[in-house]
């Protein structure tokens, strides 16, 4: 029912779906993962942090939760909390693709690019044509001077995903940091139309 409303685009009738489901199910850390990521759609976070570690409560070594609780402390700025819960994420599935990304994007941010590449490369063992992968390596291979096997990196995250604004964005900030301008212009440019509210 809860995934039926959210669907439907009714997000309040699915909450109190997935809280019923809690009810009725108290000790089902599936359902109070759900519950968290739907307090999360609706921006209530405090919700869906007590939601999360009400799941792994129920079951310490449940990634979703964790790799929940990483996202949400990535997107407050608490670069050394998201690391730990991906951490725990990846501890629980270490083939758990999201979680990679998530942790490499938090590194970066902390300014440890080179664990943020080897996060990169590890992801591309399991999935050599993940996009994102090859856009979080360039970022990295950037700030850490390496600019030939950056601009690689961008040209396969774009030869292999032409609709993410990101890459065309991150593309142009390099090439712009390089003094090709009017490469870079052609690329905000693109990212320009790809998301015009951009």
């Amino acid at each position: 029912l809860a995934r039926a409303q959210e669907m439907a685009g009714r997000p309040g009738r699915a909450l109190r779906a997935l809280r019923k489901a809690t009810e009725l199910a108290p000790k089902d850390p599936e359902a109070w993962n759900a519950l968290g990521n739907q307090y999360s759609r609706l921006g209530k976070p405090g919700e869906a942090r007590r939601a999360f570690r009400q799941a792994l409560l129920l079951h310490p070594e449940f990634e979703w939760p964790h790799h929940n609780l990483a996202l949400l402390a990535l997107q407050e700025g608490n670069l050394d909390t998201c690391v730990r819960e991906a951490r725990l994420a990846l501890d629980a599935n270490a083939e758990y693709i999201e979680a990679r990304h998530t942790l490499a994007v938090a590194l970066f941010r902390l300014g440890r690019y080179r664990e943020a590449e080897e996060e990169c490369l590890r992801t591309l063992e399991l999935a050599s044509e993940d996009w994102r992968a090859h856009l979080n390596l360039a970022n990295a291979c950037d700030a850490l001077g390496e600019h030939q096997r950056a601009k690689d990196g961008y040209e396969k995250a774009i030869s292999l995903d032409e609709t993410d604004p990101a890459v065309f964005l991150d593309f142009g900030i390099f090439w712009a940091s390089q003094g090709k301008l009017d490469r870079a212009i052609q690329l905000f440019e693109v990212a320009r139309r790809l998301d015009p509210d951009s």
